[in-house]
């Protein structure tokens, strides 16, 4: 072979080295997938961190139990219209059909009675607490008892028609109480004591029928959302 030929079949080689080794470079740059960024995984339906509404006053750190997605709310010009006596207002972030608000349902029948600002609104029934004794309220017969939070008491008593009722309660603190006609529910009560703005710890009525009238002593405001503890005396006389 020629000086010229040896040189030719090496440039002729090294061509085919270089066309070899783009083939591969291209084949791995095709073959190598793109990876698509990893996503946190959404909880019960909400994002994993939800920013409250500053319309809501939150309560806790989650409800019913620590660390679940809903939370106890106080009272605020947004939820004023959602408040019961007898009931928390609880709020779940998202849907009434997300999962923590379904779970929330499960565990305490609570009832949706709302949406504001991305928050679905449920109102949970308070548990009530036993009376301090079973035995109906006697004419100026006085009861000691103690109420926590969301607790309520409930005191039965008798009373003829067209007697005269004196409800007297002693308390310190927001607390209050209603009275029930007989047979009545908490729509029914024949005096509600949170919506007094004088006296709200007395009442005297005439009885509407005869029967068992009920008592029901509740704390609201701050005392109620806060956790505070409050004792009372009671005192029913029918006349």
């Amino acid at each position: 072979m020629t000086v010229a030929g040896g040189l030719l079949a090496l440039a002729f080689l090294s061509a085919c080295s270089g066309d070899a080794v783009q083939d591969e470079a291209t084949q791995d740059a095709v073959e190598q997938p793109t990876l698509a960024p990893e996503t946190e995984p959404l909880a019960d339906g909400a994002p994993a961190a939800f920013a409250w509404p500053a319309s809501l006053k939150v309560m806790g750190t989650g409800y019913p139990e620590e660390g679940d997605a809903c939370r106890r709310l106080g009272e605020s010009a947004a939820v004023v219209d959602y408040l019961d006596d007898s009931a928390m207002l609880v709020g779940c972030p998202g849907e009434a059909s997300s999962g923590a608000a379904q779970a929330l349902v499960s565990a305490s029948s609570a009832q949706s009675v709302g949406h504001i600002d991305g928050v679905s609104l449920f109102s949970v029934p308070a548990t009530p607490v036993a009376a301090p004794s079973t035995a109906p309220v006697r004419p100026g017969t006085q009861f000691k008892g103690r109420l926590t939070g969301n607790d309520i008491a409930r005191h039965d008593f008798s009373a003829r028609e067209g007697q005269t009722i004196n409800v007297t309660l002693k308390g310190s603190g927001s607390m209050y109480f209603n009275v029930l006609p007989p047979g009545g529910q908490p729509g029914d009560a024949i005096y509600v004591g949170s919506r007094v703005i004088e006296r709200a710890n007395f009442w005297s009525g005439v009885a509407p029928a005869t029967g068992t009238y009920t008592v029901i002593v509740y704390l609201m405001g701050n005392d109620r959302d806060g956790g505070a503890s409050r004792s009372y005396e009671l005192e029913a006389i029918a006349e």
